[in-house]
């Protein structure tokens, strides 16, 4: 090899280093967690009710790390707030209730908690989701209440640093767990019901 091909390759290699540098990174964590829905309850007679949703968090951040000294800080692809909100629409209806309208009920999710602590050492991570859902359920003149909190865990270690293929793994499986347990719940409906 001659000192041109040598000194070609050189420059190629370094270009090739310095733009996977410089190339920007994915801070998204793509939300898609699975949806269970309930089975109808044949006693509901498509009554109407509203769904809306709040998002109560102080940060929309969804988890936070500290790699090479540089803070990454990883947020949602979409806002998890109408996420959650087309959720529990789709629970109700499938539960047999007719959502939108005038409705004399109104079912709100309300967002406390969504996020992952990363933690990374030398030769291992751990990753700790939490998520906190409350379903609160009101009349139109909010003489009637009735509210109900869904909260879950779920952790994973691996070796070496955290993907965010892992980190987006571990909020969703916490995510789908709370949705799973929502689905499992017939308290918000027998309330609507028997009011």
């Amino acid at each position: 090899m001659n000192f041109k091909n040598i000194a070609l390759a050189t420059t190629l290699l370094t270009t090739v280093f310095l733009t996977a540098c410089v190339a920007p990174q994915n801070n998204k964590i793509n939300l898609a967690p699975r949806i269970t829905l309930p089975n109808q309850d044949l006693t509901i007679n498509a009554t109407s009710i509203n769904v809306v949703s709040v998002d109560n968090r102080s940060t929309a951040t969804l988890a936070k790390l500290e790699r090479k000294g540089e803070l990454i800080e990883l947020m949602p692809n979409r806002d998890v707030r109408f996420l959650l909100q087309e959720i529990v629409e789709k629970q109700m209806a499938a539960r047999g209730f007719s959502v939108g309208g005038n409705a004399p009920v109104t079912v709100q999710i309300i967002l406390n908690r969504l996020d992952a602590n990363v933690t990374e050492g030398n030769l291992k991570h751990r990753i700790d989701a939490v998520v906190e859902l409350t379903l609160q359920t009101r009349s139109v003149n909010n003489s009637l209440q009735h509210s109900k909190t869904y909260r879950g865990q779920y952790s994973l270690e691996g070796a070496l640093t955290a993907s965010q293929a892992k980190i987006e793994e571990v909020l969703n499986t916490v995510l789908t767990n709370a949705i799973n347990e929502m689905a499992q719940d017939n308290s918000v409906a027998t309330f609507i019901r028997q009011n």
